[in-house]
């Protein structure tokens, strides 16, 4: 259950490091 949580929060993060690299790049 820790493991699933685990690559769940670290997908969200990759989501989050891709989105603001996109937003830096549209700038």
């Amino acid at each position: 259950m820790k493991f699933k949580a685990l690559i769940l929060f670290m997908s969200a993060m990759i989501c989050q490091s891709t989105a603001l690299r996109a937003s830096f790049t549209d700038m």
